[in-house]
């Protein structure tokens, strides 16, 4: 049985199913720091609530952003 989902996975879901959002823009929206975000965000897409629909590269940073949206099959 899987753990419950938080309260703040719940904001989090409800603010991407508005629009697909990085990480950092999702830390930015909910005044939360970062790490947590990204946490967050590994956490649903492990758990099949979220899928990153595209890969960004920032010139500023080595590692890959993803932008996550819901994952429609759970909608259907």
């Amino acid at each position: 049985m899987a753990r419950p989902i938080s309260e703040f996975s719940r904001s989090l879901l409800r603010l991407i199913a508005r629009r697909p959002l990085t990480s950092r823009e999702i830390a930015e929206q909910l005044r939360v720091p970062l790490r947590q975000a990204v946490k967050a965000c590994s956490n649903l897409k492990g758990a099949g609530h979220v899928v990153a629909v595209e890969t960004l590269r920032a010139a500023d940073c080595r590692r890959p952003m993803y932008r996550y949206a819901l994952n429609k099959e759970l909608l259907m």
